[in-house]
């Protein structure tokens, strides 16, 4: 069914709900809906989602379907409370003690779809923007708690959270730092754990044909473990078609569409405490490699989901790559990369305000 601005459309079990200006609550509900806002409207969001007084509290399998036509039409889920997964491929990654910027303000600046923090602490933080899509990430081998696990499952039933990635470069020491055995031992918990709705996203080591996730991988499809996505960090040189064809060859490989959560292009030769000696200017990534990337990305329908590595001056060959200055600011690389599919729905959290 359909439902056009002006009009509540509910779907209680397989049937139509209707009325102009009538509200469905409490409703459980399978099947499609098609919300379409017009001119001068907007389109309330069913099932998972809250549409401004007109669904409330509703919960369902369906397939939602929010689009806008016509000028000043609004569609899509909103709020940071039940909603639906974000369909742009365009994210970020800060941690909450990013030491350039404030974590939920660079969000709100880069215009976000999605977000993760390299834990599970985002959507329940009271300084977590509204509107915009947390994805929890299970670091390492101490994150994996039935506490962590709890969390996480509450804000898949609250409408926060539809999808986990895994453990952060457990190839490195410095980094998660585990075995492949110790690895799929966690996954294990993961699956079990796990809301069955929550799609897993593999763990990402520091260069995607480690052998690490050659292994990690035959291992899940050994003990039968449910693994929806990969995960790729890429620091492959100053070539986009580099970044290109290693996510082309992740998804051959094993057959899944490819979350790049980490990729910038790192200068390996620089003078360790000397971020001038980068190689890489911000000017010279702006105008060889984020715009091609990003494009490139944008169209490929092996990528699911990608996030720019913003970097900071303590980062010598990543320091060129940051999207944010020291103050919050955002710089060339982060004005280009906020004007690609741009969140304009993202807003601070209730009570905070930007400075």
């Amino acid at each position: 069914m359909e439902a056009y601005c002006g009009m509540t459309g509910g779907i209680v079990g397989r049937n139509s709900g209707t009325g102009s200006g009538a509200s469905v609550t409490r409703c459980t509900s399978e099947g499609t809906l098609t919300v379409l806002a017009g001119k001068n409207c907007i389109a309330g969001i069913v099932g998972r989602g809250e549409g401004p007084d007109l669904i409330k509290g509703c919960h369902s399998s369906m397939t939602i379907v929010a689009t806008a036509s016509g000028a000043n039409g609004v569609g899509g889920p909103s709020g940071n409370g039940p909603g639906v997964a974000r369909t742009y491929k365009r994210g970020c990654g800060f941690s909450t003690s990013t030491s350039t910027g404030l974590w939920w303000a660079n969000l709100i600046t880069l215009k976000a779809h999605w977000y993760y923090t390299w834990g599970i602490t985002g959507a329940q933080d009271p300084y977590a923007p509204r509107n915009t899509e947390f994805v929890p990430m299970f670091w390492g081998h101490s994150n994996v708690t039935q506490n962590n696990i709890d969390i996480v499952n509450q804000l898949h039933r609250d409408g926060k959270v539809f999808y986990v990635l895994g453990f952060n470069e457990p190839d490195l020491k410095e980094e998660a730092n585990m075995t492949v055995e110790q690895a799929l031992e966690d996954w294990k918990k993961l699956c079990d754990g796990l809301d069955p709705g929550i799609k897993l996203v593999s763990p990402a080591t520091s260069w995607p044909g480690r052998q690490w996730m050659k292994d990690f991988m035959k291992g899940v499809q050994e003990q039968g473990l449910r693994c929806d996505y990969v995960a790729a960090h890429l620091y492959v040189g100053p070539a986009p078609t580099t970044y290109v064809n290693q996510v082309k060859e992740l998804a051959d490989t094993y057959g899944k569409k490819v979350w790049v959560t980490e990729f910038a292009p790192r200068d390996d030769n620089v003078v360790s405490g000397r971020p001038e000696t980068n190689s890489y200017s911000e000017e010279w990534i702006r105008d060889n490699f984020i715009e091609p990337m990003l494009t490139e990305y944008e169209s490929m329908p092996e990528v699911f989901r990608y996030a720019w590595f913003s970097g900071s001056p303590t980062m010598a060959g990543l320091w060129t790559s940051m999207l944010v200055k020291k103050e919050g600011e955002l710089t060339s690389l982060g004005e280009y990369y906020a004007s690609i599919h741009p969140n304009e729905d993202i807003l601070p959290a209730d009570d905070v305000t930007m400075a």
